[in-house]
């Protein structure tokens, strides 16, 4: 074994990563066919209606997660919001969410005048813990809004039991886990509503972009009525008590068309990208698990994990207590692409949520129940010295096998030779 590059041995990564998949012909050409009718009817390019290519790609998209209707809308945050508001949640209310993952969450709740109450996570799953989130609710409590952070779906049993009991919705934010399962359901067929995005870095991109999924009808009308324009919800909403609400006060935050063309060609292919993805993802778990120093990510029974990302956990005490930075700045030197992240702060420990910081937007109305202080341990150690997040060759790899035998040799480097690193600064 050569000695550790970082100390002037040879890097054990050489293969370079794969380029992130780009668009196919065929989207292209659904694309292009839209714009040219535009030339004749620029109509073709506001789908008021939601009729056309935006109905096929919901419809598509439906069938694929295992949901009887869907609603495009323009993000991931804004399918959000939208379920949001079709739950019923509003200013003065709760809402339980993760400490830990993308603060999107938070800022839709903020966004309705609701207040986010932040529980911790599991050590193994990184998701909501279903304890933290019963301890959190309370009178206030509207919804829990669950993430399958990093795609492995959360404990949907235990929280489905949990929002039945404290008579709440469960709304369940996939935007990383298009592709798992859960007790061999697709993750869209769970929870009140479900919420998926199209942005950059999803297995199925549009650009921008995002879908709002449920199973429930009336829910479905109230989703038209917070996402989409006042001509589709007269079309579609029957509900007396909903179709009164209509008119054009409402949120307009339709999926463009151009890009529900790209999304309804794209889904074809989307299988063969998420199982290889996974077939990369498990070799390089099955390579890397039993190294010292690192922890690889778990899949819990019952559960398929879709992998959006490769989550590591940093075990310092395995390599001598070198600090996660030492440790990352070695593996940088051998061609490995880590970093210490996501997160890197649990959100409630977030400026805007400081009781001192003031002038803020997207804070918690002043209005609101001051919540109980946030308890999250585990959340907040993770993000102190734990969290590694092996970047793009978990996705998407131009020679997998070479590639994850040398990413196995870069980090038993490591751990043979951690003693060598005593003199090594953190930053180089």
């Amino acid at each position: 074994m050569t000695r550790l590059a970082i100390l002037g041995g040879e890097p054990a990564v050489s293969t370079p990563d794969g380029d992130p998949p780009g668009i196919p012909a065929e989207a292209l050409q659904s694309a292009l066919r839209l714009l040219r009718a535009a030339r004749t009817n620029a109509e073709r390019l506001a789908d008021f209606e939601g009729t056309a290519v935006t109905r096929r790609f919901e419809e598509r998209f439906a069938a694929l997660v295992g949901a009887e209707y869907a609603v495009a809308t323009s993000s991931g945050t804004a399918a959000l919001v939208a379920a949001l508001l079709a739950c019923g949640v509003a200013p003065g209310h709760e809402v339980i969410v993760s400490t830990y993952g993308w603060g999107g969450t938070a800022g839709a709740v903020l966004v309705i005048g609701a207040t986010p109450v932040f529980v911790d996570i599991d050590p193994c799953t990184f998701n909501m813990d279903p304890e933290a989130a019963r301890a959190a609710c309370s009178a206030r409590t509207r919804a829990i809004l669950a993430t399958h952070l990093f795609g492995h779906p959360a404990d949907i049993s235990k929280l489905t039991a949990l929002a039945a009991e404290r008579g709440v919705r469960l709304i369940l934010d996939a935007a990383q886990a298009l592709g798992a399962t859960y007790a061999d359901q697709p993750i869209g067929a769970w929870g009140d509503v479900t919420a998926f995005s199209f942005g950059r870095g999803k297995v199925l991109t549009t650009g921008e972009g995002g879908m709002a999924v449920t199973n429930d009808a009336e829910i479905y009308e109230r989703l038209l009525l917070a996402s989409q324009h006042p001509v589709r919800a007269l079309a579609e909403i029957q509900s007396p008590s909903t179709r009164a609400w209509v008119d054009e006060v409402s949120l307009s935050c339709r999926m463009h068309p151009v890009a529900a063309a790209i999304g309804a060609t794209e889904l074809q292919r989307v299988p063969s990208l998420l199982q290889a993805r996974r077939t990369t993802c498990l070799g390089l778990s099955d390579a890397l698990t039993g190294i010292p120093g690192f922890r690889t990510p778990c899949e819990a029974a019952g559960t398929i994990h879709a992998f959006h990302a490769f989550p590591l956990t940093y075990l310092a005490e395995d390599l001598g207590g070198a600090s996660r930075d030492i440790a990352l700045r070695a593996l940088h030197a051998e061609g490995v692409p880590v970093v210490a992240g996501p997160v890197r702060c649990p959100i409630h420990l977030r400026a805007r949520f400081r009781a001192s910081h003031h002038g803020s937007l997207l804070k918690p109305s002043l209005g609101s129940r001051v919540p109980n202080p946030v308890s999250a341990p585990v959340a907040e150690r993770r993000c102190a010295g734990e969290e590694v997040l092996l970047e793009s060759s978990s996705r998407w790899l131009a020679h997998p096998a070479r590639r994850i035998e040398e990413l196995r040799r870069a980090f038993e480097k490591l751990a043979a030779q951690c003693g060598s690193l005593a003199g090594v600064n953190a930053v180089a």
